[in-house]
C-alpha cells in the first residue's frame, strides 16, 4: 500500500479515536460512573503507524475495573436465600460504557474510511487530469 493511503487511514483513524474518548468521558458522565474520577483520567488510547501488514492499530486503555463496571460484576454479594438475591440482582442496571459507545462507533469509522476514500480517490484523479 502507498504512503499516501496509509497517512489517510492514520488520519482517519486518530480523529476516531480522539472522538470514541470523549464519548466514553461522556457516556462515564451521564451514567454516573466513578466517585473519584479515577477511572476517567486513566482513559487513554494509541494510534500506532501502519508497519508490516498492519495498516495502522489503535489502543484504548483505562483502569481495569472499567470492564467490570461495563460488564456489570460488582462487589461480591453473600448469598443468603434465593429470594434475597433475586431482588438484589433484579435491582442492578449494566453500566455498558466501553463496550457500547466503542463498538457503536466502529461503523462510523468504516463510513468514514470509504466515503473519504473515494473522495480523496476522485480528488487526486481530477488534479492528475488537469
Amino acid at each position: 500500500m502507498d504512503q499516501r493511503k496509509l497517512d489517510f487511514i492514520q488520519d482517519e483513524l486518530q480523529a476516531w479515536a480522539k472522538e470514541v474518548e470523549e464519548r466514553l468521558g461522556k457516556a462515564m458522565a451521564s451514567k454516573k460512573i466513578g466517585i473519584t474520577d479515577d477511572l476517567l483520567r486513566s482513559l487513554s488510547y494509541q494510534v500506532f503507524t501502519a508497519s508490516g501488514n498492519s495498516q495502522g492499530d489503535y489502543k484504548l486503555s483505562f483502569l481495569e475495573y472499567g470492564r467490570m463496571v461495563d460488564m456489570n460484576v460488582g462487589r461480591g454479594r453473600k448469598i443468603e436465600s434465593i429470594k434475597g438475591n433475586r431482588r438484589l440482582i433484579k435491582g442492578t442496571r449494566d453500566k455498558k460504557f466501553y463496550s457500547k459507545t466503542t463498538y457503536g462507533m466502529l461503523n462510523r469509522l468504516i463510513a468514514n474510511l470509504v466515503s473519504n476514500y473515494q473522495e480523496q480517490t476522485i480528488e487526486t484523479i481530477k488534479s492528475n487530469l488537469s
